[in-house]
């Protein structure tokens, strides 16, 4: 799996959560990153971070779907609104989380996408 984020702090929690599914964990500190890596490596699944610098979560999706649409994105953001979830669709995600996750939402909404043990 694919964790997009900027935030260090972020990207260590969803990690260790993930790990303790049995997920092997890849980091992207940057949407860009998160793009090259997802359009170059196989991944069962991506967790995009929206609010990012340079390119936003909602772009990247677009560019990774744009070259493997069956990867499955999971849009990540503090904002909850109708309208960000209406963009995700739009831009193409799978799923949508609003921080904070715990544990439980995380669990249920990855494994809609990947087996998890």
């Amino acid at each position: 799996m694919l964790v997009v984020d900027d935030s260090l702090a972020v990207r260590n929690y969803l990690c260790s959560m993930l790990e303790r599914f049995g997920i092997e964990v890849v980091t992207a500190e940057t949407a860009e990153e998160g793009v090259r890596y997802a359009t170059s490596s196989a991944f069962g699944c991506v967790l995009m971070d929206v609010l990012m610098p340079g390119i936003d979560g909602f772009e990247a999706c677009r560019r990774i779907k744009a070259k493997r649409a069956n990867v499955p994105v999971v849009m990540l953001t503090s904002k909850s609104s109708p309208f960000d979830r209406v963009r995700g669709k739009i831009a193409g995600c799978d799923s949508y989380l609003t921080k904070p996750v715990d544990s439980a939402q995380l669990r249920e909404v990855v494994g809609r996408h990947i087996a998890i043990a």
